[in-house]
């Protein structure tokens, strides 16, 4: 039954989640030649030709098990197969495929063709296995001992299923599915000693996990066991399973309607109800799967790039805890792979319910930083009498608790017992150009290595709004060696204090990069710009300045 399904995914269909890369595609198709070694090993396992065995044996032990070991899963040599993989890659080439010419086969691609491969390779060694264990059954100790005792062994299974049948009163849940488990533990082993057991009985015993929306299957219709959440118990596979279970679960009709018409949006598991039930029961109703999945897909974007919007606007305000490992980064990371798994499945729904999740979790982790804030302004409250402006501080610093801006309260809350105006503030400003001299030298001497990144050199503790930019721009700022890209110099030219700058990349001089920088214009009002040199400032909105960026990590503008 799986070689079958092998052989019709693999050999017969297309490679999921291609991308449109036509060398992958190429590839696909030779390591899956229909004429080639893996359908080989398919179709003999689906016809029952164990007179191969021997061969697909010595096959397996030149091109996939390490050296001197059996033919067994378990010894697959990932050098091997990588070497098989990347020998199909460079014909490709010569045959035709013109995209990613110079590149290496890599990433989600390679893991999709990695991953089918392994699947083959693994049930042609239990095959393999199978044929040899045939050739010397009539004659094993085992087998005959196995004859004595067959007629023995079902009479005990019998009684035990009457036992585990039985219910007793006052039984708790969690002895009810210890006898369910053992019954059809029970009715399995039956069916095998009488040799009524169909391996594709059981294809569909996990299908129930589809009538709710917590629990995934994968292509062969197991729980989708991908993504572990360490970090968010919640949506751990045994926490859903656990909340499956205590769900009223929808009709496998009511769950179509659902995905279909109430924006369910899970089209891979919905692909997989209807392939359940054409093969056991009607499947009256047609849906235009395709144009769903493709619409659900343009959604599902949207979804991630408003995430992705919403978590920087999160770390701006203070709501997310600036940690060494950086959480912003680490959700994103999360989010981006789950857009991955929800493209090559089509479950987007549930890539849609995890980002509902992690946004739920962001804003109740920053309620706890606003108790602490509230906390720490209502002990200057008790204990102070406040005149006037204190007063109206310590109510600006409250708005800006409620609406999660943790940012500006704390840069607030550190400028509560100043005995300068709000106004007088403002105009007296800062002389940076003398600080800046001033600092210069203990500046220098602190990040002059040019073997590691500004990053690791300068640490920076993240207390309040200035704080956060100054890592925004050590993040952005040049690694030496490497090149800056357009990307990345956006990034580093809006911690500068050029916002909305547009960035156009132009030929190299030489080894230097080379860039043209605008400023656009301000719609609806007059821009005050503050800037001192009218070619960075005004200016820079009719005619755009030059950046250069060489590969020692200087940057010069003209």
């Amino acid at each position: 039954m799986r070689a079958k399904g092998y052989y019709e995914s693999y050999v017969l269909g297309q490679p999921k989640n291609h991308k449109n890369v036509k060398r992958f595609v190429d590839t696909w198709k030779l390591v899956f030649a229909e004429d080639g070694e893996m359908a080989s090993y398919l179709q003999a396992i689906m016809n029952g030709e164990y007179e191969y065995a021997s061969l697909f044996r010595v096959n397996l032990l030149i091109n996939f098990i390490s050296d001197g070991c059996t033919a067994e899963y378990s010894n697959l040599n990932r050098e091997k197969l990588g070497n098989y993989i990347n020998d199909c890659w460079d014909k490709s080439k010569t045959n035709g495929g013109t995209k990613f010419k110079t590149s290496n086969l890599m990433s989600d691609l390679r893991n999709n063709l990695t991953n089918a491969m392994e699947k083959v390779i693994g049930i042609t060694c239990e095959w393999i296995d199978l044929a040899s264990g045939r050739s010397h059954s009539e004659n094993d100790a085992g087998e005959k001992r196995y004859r004595e005792i067959k007629s023995d062994l079902r009479a005990e299974l019998k009684a035990a299923e009457k036992i585990v049948q039985k219910k007793e009163t006052a039984e708790d849940i969690y002895v009810q599915a210890g006898k369910a488990v053992l019954a059809q533990t029970i009715k399995e082993l039956l069916a095998r000693l009488d040799g009524r057991y169909k391996e594709e009985s059981h294809k569909y015993f996990y299908i129930d996990f589809l009538r709710g929306s917590d629990v995934l299957l994968d292509e062969e219709y197991f729980p989708d066991k991908r993504g572990n959440f360490a970090d968010f118990e919640k949506l751990s596979l045994p926490a859903r399973i656990l909340r499956h279970s205590k769900l009223e679960l929808l009709s496998f009709e009511e769950k179509l309607e659902h995905i279909f018409k109430e924006y369910g949006d899970d089209y891979g598991a919905a692909e997989q109800i209807l392939d359940y039930m054409q093969k056991n029961r009607n499947a009256t109703e047609e849906y235009n799967i395709q144009a769903s999945k493709e619409q659900a897909g343009k959604d599902a974007q949207i979804r991630l790039n408003n995430f992705i919007e919403n978590l920087e606007l999160a770390q701006s305000y203070g709501q997310i805890e600036e940690t060494k490992e950086n959480k912003k980064e680490k959700i994103q990371k999360i989010a981006n792979e789950w857009f991955a798994y929800a493209d090559e499945t089509k479950n987007y729904g549930f890539f849609k319910r995890i980002l509902e999740e992690y946004e739920k979790k962001l804003h109740e982790d920053a309620k706890v930083r606003g108790e602490a804030l509230l906390r720490e302004v209502e002990g200057i409250e008790n204990n102070d009498t406040l005149d006037e402006c204190r007063k109206k501080r310590i109510a600006a610093i409250k708005s800006m608790i409620e609406c999660q801006n943790y940012t500006v309260a704390e840069d607030l809350l550190s400028k509560i017992n100043s005995e300068e105006t709000d106004e007088e503030r403002e105009i007296r400003g800062t002389d940076y150009l003398a600080k800046f001299i001033e600092e210069y030298d203990y500046n220098y001497k602190a990040v002059a290595n040019s073997s590691k990144s500004l990053s690791d050199l300068a640490v920076v503790r993240i207390h309040n709004k200035d704080e956060k930019w100054a890592k925004r721009l050590i993040d952005n700022w040049m690694n030496n060696g490497q090149a800056l890209g357009q990307y990345k110099l956006t990034a580093l030219l809006e911690a500068l204090g050029f916002l909305d700058a547009q960035v156009k990349e132009q030929a190299k001089l030489g080894r230097i990069e080379n860039y043209m920088v605008t400023i656009p214009a301000v719609v609806g009002r007059k821009a005050n710009y503050k800037h001192p040199i009218a070619a960075f400032g005004s200016k820079a909105q009719t005619e755009a300045f030059a950046l250069h960026a060489c590969l020692e990590s200087m940057m010069q503008t003209a």
